[in-house]
């Protein structure tokens, strides 16, 4: 398989089953996805948690595109060392398993997740990012980039990439 190997939080796709006029990225993001627009991969975990998880915010949608693009989709570990998973979970308030492991697969793959998940440090628009835990979020906004050198973008961030 060739192509940008990524991971997808569960929310976007949530989004994307549930498309509003005030969010469309993530249903651009997803739709690229099932068009391979980009020359996507999407990553997995090999215990299924994120495929769980996807299953569920988009009422089974995700297990007909999962079988729609089986040859675009890599089955990664989201195992990292136990000092990693500290880190998370104590310093940085990652009480989410699925969270966590959306951090192992995309270690393990290339480093790409788009989320509108604030706990990974980003925000999906200007009224999240005023909340008093802004400092809290820059701090694992800023582990994310340079501790473990994941890229973590919402949908939209992501469709103004040009190349990730």
């Amino acid at each position: 398989m060739s192509g940008k190997r990524i991971v997808i939080d569960a929310g976007v796709w949530n989004h994307w089953h549930n498309v509003t006029d005030e969010d469309t990225s993530s249903f651009e993001v997803i739709e690229n996805y099932i068009q391979s627009k980009n020359d996507e991969i999407l990553c997995l975990d090999e215990d299924g948690i994120i495929m769980k998880q996807c299953g569920r915010n988009t009422s089974g949608d995700f297990y007909r595109i999962y079988m729609m693009c089986y040859d675009r989709i890599d089955m990664v570990s989201s195992e990292m060392p136990g000092d990693i998973i500290d880190e998370l979970k104590t310093k940085l308030g990652f009480h989410e398993d699925s969270d966590i492991c959306y951090v192992g697969v995309a270690m393990n793959s290339d480093k790409i997740i788009i989320t509108l998940d604030g706990d990974f440090g980003i925000y999906p628009d200007e009224y999240y990012r005023s909340l008093k835990d802004a400092n809290a979020k820059h701090a694992v906004a800023n582990y994310m980039k340079n501790e473990l050198k994941l890229r973590v973008f919402t949908s939209e961030m992501y469709l103004d990439v040009e190349s990730v």
